[in-house]
């Protein structure tokens, strides 16, 4: 991951006070379970903070934490602590305490999805872009930085990347033969062999095709953690009235929806022998997915997850591969403009910056 390397001038924006406190009050040490609450007071020695976090393993933050730190919030808040949480368990805490509730919680695929899924997009705090946040949140990057080039942070990062690494580990381990599972064509009904849930009808053959796609560690098309609740659900009803008029069979809704949070949800069929208002072509999808993808990192799925999910159709009822993986040299600059175009006031409800 490339540093960055922050100005003053990018904290223009977050207040003077906030500044003032955060630099006063450096870091927090956040106790988990049953260790003792400690505070951190103002104008308190960052160093000698850092020195008794590290020997008796406080996890620590460079913002207050607003939540108790146990083993149940741990999971609760996973995107938060992934976040702004630097790690820092002892061997025995992570082996007797955390990976043996994980192993009893019994979780669901889904569930282990979702955590692997933001421990992916997590490998290390602070992270996020520099206007993810506003006010201590976004001042926080600031600080990291400041602690990376005194070496300050390098044993708290190495302790932390050591539970990112166990904790992901024993999850996909969990998760057993599901991730494989990926792999073997989740829309397909085996004792139908080569028809499509959706629609016994319809042929499976495909255009010849060399792709090779990224792999991923979940099976539906999720969407950017830092996206609301009700910002998903705007990306997904404009995907949905802008798709619509090309479903090879009924789609209602919550069909369409599931796709974006549930990796056992039947795939969608696209028909580009259909009429669309908008005149989309094989090439038109692909920079819209890619627009989503890769550009706004508004889509956190792999392409071989898209390919699984939204399935596209030719006129001559044959699977478009070129969909899922297309030079942009291929795409007319005239068609990149329409699709921009199109996306644009979906992007204007959303967040300014969305990548990490």
């Amino acid at each position: 991951m490339p540093d960055v390397k922050y100005k003053v001038r990018d904290f223009f924006d977050v207040r003077l006070l906030s500044k003032i406190s955060s630099v006063h009050r450096f870091l927090h040490r956040v106790a988990y379970g049953d260790q003792k609450p400690v505070k951190t007071r103002l104008f308190a020695d960052a160093d000698h903070l850092l020195a008794h976090a590290l020997q008796d393993h406080y996890s620590i933050a460079l913002i207050q934490c607003p939540f108790e730190f146990n083993f149940e919030s741990l999971l609760s808040h996973f995107g938060w602590f992934c976040q702004f949480m630097y790690f820092n368990f002892s061997e025995t805490t992570l082996q007797f305490d955390l990976l043996k509730k994980l192993r009893e919680k019994n979780l669901s695929r889904e569930e282990l999805d979702l955590l692997l899924g933001i421990l992916a997009e997590n490998p290390e705090p602070y992270t996020f872009a520099l206007n993810a946040y506003q006010d201590k949140a976004k001042f926080a990057l600031m600080k990291r930085q400041n602690m990376k080039e005194t070496g300050s942070e390098a044993p708290f990062l190495e302790r932390d990347r050591q539970f990112r690494r166990a904790f992901g580990e024993a999850m996909s381990k969990l998760r057993g033969e599901n991730i494989t599972g990926l792999n073997e064509g989740l829309f397909l009904d085996k004792s139908h062999e080569g028809k499509f849930v959706e629609d016994r009808s319809k042929p499976v053959p495909s255009e010849t095709s060399t792709i090779k796609y990224e792999s991923s560690l979940y099976g539906y098309l999720r969407l950017s953690d830092n996206l609301a609740a009700e910002q998903q659900a705007i990306v997904i009803r404009f995907l949905y009235d802008l798709f619509k008029e090309l479903f090879y069979t009924e789609c209602p809704f919550k069909k369409f929806e599931g796709i974006f949070f549930y990796e056992q949800s039947d795939a969608v069929i696209l028909d580009l022998s259909k009429y669309s208002s908008h005149h989309l072509d094989a090439q038109k999808l692909h920079w819209i997915l890619r627009s989503l993808k890769d550009t706004k990192k508004i889509l956190s799925a792999s392409w071989e997850i898209i390919r699984k999910k939204i399935i596209v159709y030719n006129k001559q009822g044959l699977i478009v591969q070129s969909v899922y993986q297309i030079s942009e040299s291929k795409i007319p600059s005239q068609k990149r403009r329409q699709v921009e175009k199109l996306l644009q006031p979906l992007f204007d409800q959303l967040p300014y910056n969305l990548s990490r």
